[in-house]
């Protein structure tokens, strides 16, 4: 997709596609893929908003407070978001549709947020550039919450992988069903 080449594109990296099933590296860093979402390290994820912050240096601009919206998902949206939008204006908060904007865009966004608010989805990870102190307040429908039942298992679970990420980055947490 091209989000993830103007995602390393934002870091300096270059973006290769490799033409054969062999490729040789002179200097690899290789992460396995964790067993639980949200494991990244803690100093990693500081060290990811610290450059992000040293590469956009003066041309930051954004909102403090930012409703991340998910209208043009596929899944996973709020069926009377237009109220939860009236609600949330009424302390400040700008609606963000994250596809609308390139990915420095949104880096600028978020490393201004202090507050961001929005339904369980990617959107959420964008806490990793939000400054240590800052809130994240996720949204979670019933079928993705701690309500729902494992149907393997008859116990219920909560993925709370931006919880994780929110403790991590130095951040408060909340959540509503």
């Amino acid at each position: 997709n091209d989000f993830h080449s103007a995602s390393l594109s934002a870091f300096g990296i270059e973006f290769e596609y490799f033409t054969h099933h062999n490729v040789r590296f002179d200097d690899a860093l290789i992460s396995t893929c964790p067993k639980h979402y949200g494991t990244t390290g803690a100093n990693i994820l500081d060290g990811l908003r610290a450059e992000a912050r040293r590469r956009l240096g003066k041309r930051l601009a954004g909102f403090e407070r930012v409703y991340i919206s998910r209208r043009k998902s596929r899944g996973r949206y709020i069926v009377n978001e237009d109220e939860v939008l009236d609600s949330l204006a009424g302390f400040g908060f700008v609606e963000i549709i994250a596809e609308d904007f390139s990915f420095e865009e949104q880096l600028e966004i978020f490393l201004n947020a202090k507050f961001i608010v929005s339904i369980h989805g990617a959107g959420l990870t964008n806490m990793v550039f939000m400054d240590p102190g800052s809130c994240g307040l996720e949204l979670l429908p019933y079928r993705n919450g701690i309500f729902d039942l494992r149907p393997n298992t008859l116990s219920f679970k909560h993925d709370s992988c931006y919880l994780d990420l929110a403790r991590k980055m130095g951040h408060e947490y909340s959540f509503l069903q």
